[in-house]
Order: structure tokens, then C-alpha cells, then sequence
């Protein structure tokens, strides 16, 4: 995928997302398998990792 609004779209609706498939769904539509998350607090790698760490922060 190389449309951006599409990945930033996936990526927002990612975060606001509430239902655990269905979040990690929209994380699987914007990025690839070795995605990786990191903020000062926090880290998630993978679809599953990135998808918990918003879990948490949810």
C-alpha cells in the first residue's frame, strides 16, 4: 500500500478502534508484519504488539 491517506486513515482508525480484531485488522491494512511502535514509555512490535500496546493505552 502507497497511498498515504489510506495508511494514516488505517492508522487513526487503528487507535480508536475499541474491538480487538477488528483493531489489529485495520494495524494488518496500513503496515507491514515488522512494524514496530516506540515513544519514550512505551514499545509494541508486530500487528499483535502494536495492537496490545493500544489496548493499554485504550
Amino acid at each position: 500500500m502507497t497511498d498515504l491517506n489510506t495508511i494514516a486513515e488505517n492508522y487513526i482508525a487503528a487507535w480508536n478502534e475499541s474491538e480487538a480484531a477488528r483493531r489489529t485488522a485495520l494495524l494488518k491494512a496500513a503496515f507491514t508484519e515488522d512494524v514496530s511502535y516506540r515513544d519514550p514509555i512505551m514499545q509494541g512490535d508486530g500487528h499483535h504488539g502494536v495492537a496490545a500496546l493500544i489496548e493499554g493505552v485504550q
